[in-house]
């Protein structure tokens, strides 16, 4: 059985429902915490108004898999991110 990363099942779905996209086993294993590197400068990182699912998200790309979140690959690009943009590429709501 896979670990667990701050309340989120490794099989995905634990109490939040929410499955973690690096714990499908197709990745050889969870990665090690790392810290986004331009959270500092986040607009999403940086928001007080997290829901309790942005919460998570927050935990899973901001603080775990920062190598996919897709506002990270935007900005890296020199791209600019939308407003309301999500880590997972979704709009926020």
């Amino acid at each position: 059985m896979a670990p667990e990363i701050r309340g989120v099942s490794g099989k995905g779905h634990g109490k939040t429902g929410f499955h973690h996209p690096m714990a499908d086993g197709k990745t050889g294993g969870l990665m090690t915490q790392e810290l986004c590197t331009i959270r500092s400068e986040c607009s999403f990182y940086l928001r007080q108004d997290l829901t309790t699912a942005e919460k998570v998200l927050k935990g899973i790309y901001c603080e775990n898999a920062i190598d996919i979140c897709e506002i990270r690959k935007l900005r890296e690009a020199g791209k600019s991110v939308p407003t309301g943009m999500l880590p997972d590429g979704t709009m926020a709501m």
